[in-house]
């Protein structure tokens, strides 16, 4: 991402409960994470912005989209889970028990050297350098974050169809294959072209869900082509 701050001006933001921001005191919702993120714009007189969000940095990018347009000029959404309740429930049930044993693992306090360790133990594939920064950002979260998503106290599938249909700046849509442990299925696309007016989509082949991990460089270049068409 150095490669963008020669002509633009980029900020990383750590929502509530991840990263070096505090915890919440045991409650998380899209609706505070995205008046958090719109009081940072706003608080660091950054506006109009392009908001490039990842997972639920998605999820919560769409909500300031919709809640406060003047101060969003685009949206790039990587891979965001518009429908996760629906497929843990009835597509990937093993995803759902995956969320489960990350928030016991981080509940569990262990150190960061343990919590590396342990996935990669258990995700043989990830690289050296993929284990230590999951690892890290585990090692930063608020246990209440994962455990609201499980309880469903972090669900969005009420509420997303309206905030969809109110984004008006331009969007576009990174998503890998769910196959590959993508959030996005083949099924979702007509319903989320239909919610989000002209939102472009673009489908990585042989991705998952980290499309900025998998292939940093050519999606530090997609950003940069989408940041060039807003100008």
């Amino acid at each position: 991402m150095l490669r963008l701050t020669r002509r633009w001006t980029s900020t990383a933001v750590d929502l509530r409960g991840h990263g070096r921001s505090g915890h919440a005191g045991g409650y998380y919702a899209v609706p505070d994470y995205a008046r958090d993120v719109a009081r940072l714009i706003v608080g660091l007189d950054l506006a109009p912005v392009v908001i490039a969000g990842h997972s639920l940095g998605g999820i919560v990018g769409m909500r300031v989209a919709a809640a406060r347009p003047k101060i969003v000029q685009g949206l790039l959404l990587e891979d965001p889970p518009f429908f996760a309740r629906d497929i843990m429930e009835r597509d990937a049930s093993e995803r759902y028990e995956g969320f489960v044993e990350l928030a016991d693992l981080v509940s569990a306090r262990l150190s960061l050297a343990a919590i590396e360790y342990g996935l990669a133990q258990e995700n043989p594939d990830l690289t050296p350098e993929s284990a230590r920064s999951s690892a890290e950002a585990l090692f930063a979260l608020d246990p209440d974050v994962l455990r609201h998503l499980i309880d469903r106290r972090l669900d969005w599938t009420a509420s997303f169809p309206g905030t969809a249909r109110q984004i008006a700046c331009p969007a576009l849509l990174l998503h890998g294959e769910f196959e590959h442990g993508g959030w996005v299925r083949d099924a979702d696309l007509a319903r989320i072209t239909g919610l989000v007016g002209g939102l472009k989509l673009e489908r990585w082949s042989g991705c998952g869900h980290s499309l900025h991990a998998g292939d940093p460089v050519r999606f530090a270049d997609r950003l940069q082509r989408f940041l060039t068409s807003l100008n």
